[in-house]
């Protein structure tokens, strides 16, 4: 059992980003501990989120199901 602040949870994620030189976050760095089940909404909210911004845009890509997946 795993504890992230004052919940515990059998198995946990994270997020996390670094931005580098040129990014409006430039030298920021991000590093959250998620649940399964929260990681699960959070992955689904940026899904959704990147959907509406693509919409219209033929260009690129909707996000499917795979969205976020690492490629190995």
């Amino acid at each position: 059992m795993n504890k992230i602040g004052d919940h515990e949870c059998e198995e946990c994620g994270e997020l996390k980003a670094q931005w580098g030189y040129g990014s409006k976050n430039d030298g920021k760095s991000y590093h959250i501990d998620l649940c399964e089940n929260c990681f699960s909404v959070a992955l689904a909210a940026l899904r959704d989120h990147r959907k509406r911004i693509v919409m219209f845009d033929y260009a690129q890509e909707q996000p499917d199901d795979k969205f976020g997946v690492a490629k190995n």
